[in-house]
């Protein structure tokens, strides 16, 4: 499915805004005011599935203009055991020369008590290793190169990246809503005459 749809109107850049975005894709490290305005946004996507018995692959690519950014999530899903799913997770960000990679090996295990994910996912900036996180036990942690904990502003540029890819979705949810009504709204019509 490809299509095209606007993200977000311009408007005044305030720390915090959506516009964090462009601070951590531009490789900024401490949170704060933006100056100026956020532009507005235009998103160009592709997104596709492939499933079969045996794996299924979601591939999203959206491309960001005017800040020309690419912001790209891939995952395929391989039956592990009746209770569990093997997980490779692919998300990147790029924009110019700069490039923020996050990947790994996960493992959704269903149980009584509901769902459990184990695993690692691996952030590099740029090619160089950033974070580690790693899911089980009570919950994920997180940790920088050679093991040392990270900082409240590396924490904080770690949260926005993983924000954006939930922005882009619920823009492309919001920018889909007026169809889905109008199928609704079409369904109870012929309903009603039928």
């Amino acid at each position: 499915m490809t299509s095209r749809t606007l993200v977000k109107p311009g408007g005044a850049a305030t720390a915090g805004s959506r516009c964090s975005l462009w601070r951590a894709a531009m490789g900024a490290r401490r949170p704060g005011p933006l100056p100026g305005r956020c532009p507005t946004t235009r998103v160009d996507f592709d997104m596709s599935l492939e499933a079969s018995p045996l794996k299924s692959t979601f591939r999203s690519t959206f491309d960001l203009s005017p800040q020309s950014a690419r912001v790209a999530f891939n995952a395929t899903f391989v039956p592990a055991s009746a209770n569990s799913v093997a997980v490779a997770v692919d998300y990147r960000i790029t924009t110019g020369a700069r490039n923020v990679a996050a990947s790994g090996p996960l493992t959704v295990t269903r149980t009584p008590d509901g769902d459990s994910l184990s695993g690692t996912i691996t952030v590099r900036i740029d090619g160089r290793g950033f974070a580690t996180i790693t899911f089980g036990g009570t919950g994920p942690t997180f940790q920088g190169p050679a093991g040392r904990p990270l900082t409240a502003d590396e924490l904080e540029l770690l949260e926005q990246l993983y924000t954006v890819p939930q922005d882009i979705l619920e823009a492309f949810e919001n920018a889909v809503k007026p169809l889905e009504l109008w199928f609704r709204t079409g369904e109870r019509v012929a309903g009603l005459r039928g």
